[in-house]
């Protein structure tokens, strides 16, 4: 992932001392003694170490590669909209959606729960999941809670009068009618 610092190290050639390098925001990494630039986003470990491989066995005779993740960008899920605390939380174990919106503070009373899920599946697409938690939330179709990915966004929108409230005077023993030409008020 962009921001993790790997240590490339050679160690059967002792005059090449251990580098680290920086995987770029576009997932690049410039390689040390003119191994050039390589695109090692979303690849694991022994991946990274086959493209070194083949990288620089222009100029060595069979080298021998080893990559260490030296620091690492903790995966992370953000959950936005009508919940206690919106914000970005670590991904340390198995997290489903509705124990995301936990951890978020749980569903403020303006929430709907009907919840939408976004993971991006490329650079440039994201894809959309509507899950209606209600059923779950009352012991039914457990199925509807998604297990969370790293990058994952949970969004809870309002319930539908939560956007009037704000427009139309509303209180005990109050109604609001129309008559027509004009709201009344009774």
């Amino acid at each position: 992932m962009p921001s993790d610092v790997l240590t490339i190290s050679f160690p059967l050639i002792p005059e090449l001392q251990p580098v680290q390098v920086t995987v770029q925001p576009d997932g690049f990494v410039t390689l040390p003694d003119g191994g050039g630039t390589m695109y090692v986003k979303g690849d694991t470990v022994p991946q990274i170490v086959d493209i070194l491989t083949k990288a620089y066995s222009t100029t060595m005779h069979k080298p021998i590669v080893n990559v260490d993740v030296s620091n690492f960008q903790p995966p992370q899920f953000t959950v936005n909209g009508q919940v206690g605390k919106p914000g970005q939380y670590p991904l340390r174990i198995d997290t489903t959606v509705t124990e995301g919106i936990a951890v978020a503070g749980g569903f403020l009373a303006s929430a709907k729960t009907q919840v939408f899920l976004f993971r991006r599946v490329s650079t440039d697409w994201v894809e959309v999941k509507k899950l209606n938690l209600r059923a779950l939330l009352n012991g039914h179709n457990i199925h509807e809670d998604v297990h969370l990915q790293a990058g994952d966004m949970i969004f809870v929108p309002d319930k539908f009068i939560t956007k009037f409230r704000q427009y139309v005077p509303y209180g005990v023993g109050s109604a609001v009618g129309w008559s027509g030409n004009a709201f009344l008020a009774q």
